[in-house]
């Protein structure tokens, strides 16, 4: 009997890749929670984390499936782009083959993407908001930096390895994924082989994965797929908690035309969170008593949250 459903974010260690270490953490879970539900929330830069991270899931996921076992429920993805255009958004007027190997150069003779260049490649995605603001107010005027729960998080920089870096340019660069042609483990990644339900969300105002971008995903997935387009950004469809000003959309059909979608969108009043819930007890299996203590005998918990890395010097 199911005990307790935990979702599952394969992104810390698929996100190198290794799909030994995707295979490991589906074992984990399964054993704890006795079903997966896949989850993606964005991390890191660009579009790229997003292909890698799913695409290892799915490998250890399709590996299971040609062994018989049917572990994954259900995948949900937030603000996640699959196929990558550089027309999406601005940003993409920088991108060409020249400027890609330039920063490519670049980081391998320093060895690491540092936290400072993230943070600016973020900021200057929007400038007036970004950086002509804090510039003015804060800088030109003296006025103290407004206090917002997503502007501590945002401090919070992540360094990135030049290896692994390299590898997201050339995925969102190459788009391999989209077009069948990404291999890991020496298989070939056919995301219209996947057959498990899918929760699509993206943020109508999000300008680091555009919505449009999203969307494109529900033509590569081959199971059943729901599309949800929030009226938020791209960290406010996470982190906002619900409020009277939210709605989302949602349509009968997913036309391979993202115009032709949003012209037979209905609005609905509310939070997407709360259609997201009501979709995953769809397919998750029976409720049933929680375990009264965390993890099994075979993983039992190391420490508490958030563990024991907040410590290292």
């Amino acid at each position: 009997e199911r005990a307790h459903i935990l979702p599952v974010d394969i992104g810390d260690l698929a996100g190198v890749g290794l799909v030994l270490e995707a295979e490991q953490v589906f074992e984990v879970q399964r054993d704890v929670a006795h079903q997966l539900l896949l989850g993606r929330v964005p991390r890191l830069v660009l579009d790229a984390p997003a292909l890698v991270d799913h695409d290892a899931g799915v490998h250890a996921g399709e590996q299971h499936l040609r062994r018989g076992e049917d572990v994954v429920n259900s995948h949900s993805l937030f603000v996640n782009i699959l196929d990558n255009h550089t027309e999406d958004s601005d940003f993409g007027l920088f991108v060409s083959e020249t400027s890609i190997q330039t920063q490519k150069a670049r980081v391998q003779a320093k060895g690491i993407f540092d936290e400072k260049e993230v943070f600016e490649m973020f900021a200057w995605l929007t400038p007036e908001a970004s950086v002509m603001a804090f510039f003015r107010d804060n800088y030109l005027l003296g006025k103290p930096p407004p206090v917002h729960p997503l502007l501590f998080w945002s401090m919070d920089y992540t360094r990135v390895p030049a290896g692994l870096q390299c590898d997201y340019l050339d995925l969102a660069w190459e788009n391999k994924l989209a077009t069948k042609q990404l291999k890991l483990g020496g298989q070939a990644i056919d995301l219209s082989k996947i057959a498990y339900y899918t929760y699509i969300m993206a943020g109508s105002t999000d300008h680091i994965t555009p919505w449009r971008g999203c969307y494109r995903t529900t033509q590569l997935l081959g199971g059943k797929v729901d599309f949800v387009l929030t009226n938020q950004n791209h960290t406010q469809t996470i982190s906002n908690k619900p409020n009277k000003h939210m709605k989302y959309w949602m349509a009968p059909s997913l036309p391979a035309d993202s115009d032709e979608w949003i012209q037979q969108a209905v609005v609905y009043q509310g939070s997407w969170r709360e259609h997201w819930i009501d979709w995953l007890k769809q397919h998750s299996g029976a409720l049933s008593t929680p375990a009264a203590d965390l993890g099994s005998d075979a993983y039992p918990p190391l420490d508490l949250a958030p563990g024991r890395y907040v410590l290292e010097r």
